[in-house]
């Protein structure tokens, strides 16, 4: 049987309109657009993982399986630097401070702020990485002391 189905004219007006459905032996399921926007406004949304722009909702529908990258480990000093590099493929990120040092994190290119934001303590305090705090950006970190370690694992 075919797709879609035309509803008869009803009232004022000649319009018949096509609503999209799936036939699926027999019974026709409804296909939707999902819209968040307000009453007499639209608002589109976006499935998937990454970047979305400003102001465009996104609607996790599932996950698949992650891939991991070989293990890596960042040396953090006093200064905020670049511990991870912007990628573009990321799913994916745990950090872990192996070190005896506390460290701090500036996500999305920022600088890290030492105590501030996001801080692991010392002996393995631990970020993973969440839909809330998802980022492709760079990761910069900062130390209470010189050459703290930070184990990394990515995934894409």
């Amino acid at each position: 049987m075919a797709d879609n189905v035309t509803i008869p004219t009803t009232g004022q007006g000649t319009a018949t309109p096509v609503i999209a459905t799936d036939d699926v032996g027999g019974v026709h399921f409804q296909k939707i657009k999902p819209d968040l926007g307000a009453d007499g406004a639209t608002q589109g949304v976006s499935t998937g993982a990454g970047a979305v722009d400003a102001g465009t909702q996104r609607i996790v529908l599932g996950s698949s399986d992650l891939t991991a990258a070989a293990p890596t480990a960042a040396t953090v000093g006093v200064a905020s630097a670049a511990a991870v590099a912007a990628n573009a493929s990321r799913r994916g990120l745990v950090l872990v401070n192996t070190s005896s040092a506390f460290i701090s994190l500036g996500l999305d290119g920022a600088a890290a702020v030492l105590y501030s934001g996001i801080t692991l303590n010392p002996s393995g305090g631990t970020w993973v990485m969440d839909s809330d705090t998802f980022t492709l950006g760079a990761v910069a970190a900062i130390a209470s002391a010189a050459g703290a370690n930070m184990a990394v694992q990515e995934f894409s």
